[in-house]
This record gives structure tokens, sequence and C-alpha cells, in this order.
């Protein structure tokens, strides 16, 4: 399968963001971010700053409502993996694969999908960088 490397820079981040912002907003419960680090950083503190939450560092801190961030929702295993050792409900991502099912048990939102053979890069990356 041949890759195909899509290229997203700051004014579509800032409009991912927006996006993301404006649906968030509306869940009055959330009291935190938690971004999985490195990747959900960016967005993190960004959806920190518009949706004026705090960010938390230890993954020890996340609660129920906790908004746990990442830039992309691929194979699922990391949030997965995250679920099952901490207790949250609501999840933000840049992109979601297409071919990948969601959670039942958790809320995710995200901005765009991308296909299995498309490899995003990030305004906060570089070609060298990545695959």
């Amino acid at each position: 399968m041949m890759i195909k490397k899509i290229t997203y820079n700051w004014k579509e981040f800032n409009q991912a963001v927006e996006f993301l912002s404006k649906k968030l907003s509306k869940n009055k419960q959330l009291r935190n971010i938690y971004a999985i680090p490195r990747g959900g950083l960016p967005l993190g503190v960004s959806l920190s700053h518009r949706l004026n939450l705090p960010i938390i560092m230890n993954e020890t801190e996340i609660s129920p409502q906790t908004l746990v961030v990442d830039d992309i929702f691929d194979t699922g295993k990391t949030i997965t993996n995250l679920a099952s050792r901490r207790s949250f409900s609501n999840c933000a991502f840049w992109f979601k694969n297409i071919q990948t099912e969601l959670p039942k048990n958790l809320k995710i939102f995200y901005y765009k999908t991308k296909k299995p053979s498309e490899w995003i890069v990030f305004p906060w990356e570089t070609l060298k960088t990545t695959i």
C-alpha cells in the first residue's frame, strides 16, 4: 500500500481548534484537559486556552471530568490503553481513521477523518521527522 503524505498548516490547525472548542464548550462537566504526550500537546494547550480549562500533566489526575486530547485516533490502541487504566469519558482528536471503530464507552469528538493509506504531517513536525 502506498502511503500518501498530507501536510497541514497552522491555519487548518486553528480551524480544527475552533470547530472542536465550539462542540466541547457545550459540555459543562469538563474540569481539565490531559494531552497525551507528545502529539496531543499542541491541541491540548490550544483547547485549554479556548475552553479556559487547566491542563493536567500527570495521568494519575485524570477523572471522569477530564477531556483527553491527542492528535490522531488511528488504531485506537493509545486511547484504549489509557482508558484501561483511568476513568474518563470525553476525548478530542484532530483526525480519526475512517476504519477504526470508536469505543462505545467514550464520547469522541474529531475534526476530520483520514484513510489508512494517508500519513498526516502536522504543522509542528518537519518532513524529516515523519515516516
